[in-house]
């Protein structure tokens, strides 16, 4: 769906998600576009220098992935999306400076994302992630990346801690808030 509105005679096209998407286009750092973040709300892999606390990039299953990242870090402005050493990559820009057009590639800016999903939602199904069900014993043949498990532990815990607000009464926080503290 496409919005067009008229102002000073101007027209301006604003797309929704996923026709916002530029097809065919990456942005690269170039040594200046980049934003070094503390992605491992969303990643646990991928990241430069193997360093999820502070990177410009990481591994990411999809582009709305991708999207929805740089829609909730501040300093995000655009991202890009697509296969990079044989890994899908997500890419976070502070521009859209950068520009190349790569086959594969996919990029929109921090407004480009799709329909948020509520956190109750996030809670529940990270929390039934087979991979992580896998680790409820601890690390085993079913469960060789506890540190990737932890953190997806983690997500779910913050999802569910965001859902409560609204939803919970104040003795059930204290428990969200004591498992918070515990992970």
């Amino acid at each position: 769906r496409r919005w067009w509105f008229s102002l000073s005679g101007a027209v301006v096209v604003f797309a929704k998600y996923p026709d916002c998407v530029e097809e065919g286009t990456v942005l690269r750092h170039a040594g200046a576009h980049a934003v070094f973040v503390d992605v491992t709300a969303f990643a646990s892999r991928g990241c430069w220098q193997d360093r999820c606390e502070s990177s410009d990039k990481f591994d990411a299953r999809d582009r709305g992935v991708c999207a929805l990242a740089c829609g909730h870090i501040d300093e995000c402005t655009h991202w890009a999306y697509g296969v990079q050493d044989g890994s899908a990559k997500c890419f976070l820009r502070k521009s859209d400076a950068g520009r190349e057009a790569a086959e594969g590639w996919q990029a929109g800016s921090r407004d480009c994302v799709p329909a948020e999903v509520s956190d109750a939602v996030q809670a529940f199904y990270a929390a039934e992630l087979p991979v992580l069900r896998a680790c409820d014993a601890g690390k085993s043949a079913a469960c060789p990346d506890i540190v990737r498990a932890i953190l997806t532990w983690k997500f779910a815990i913050a999802h569910l801690a965001r859902a409560g607000e609204e939803a919970f009464d104040a003795n059930a926080m204290k428990y969200v808030a004591q498992i918070q503290s515990d992970a």
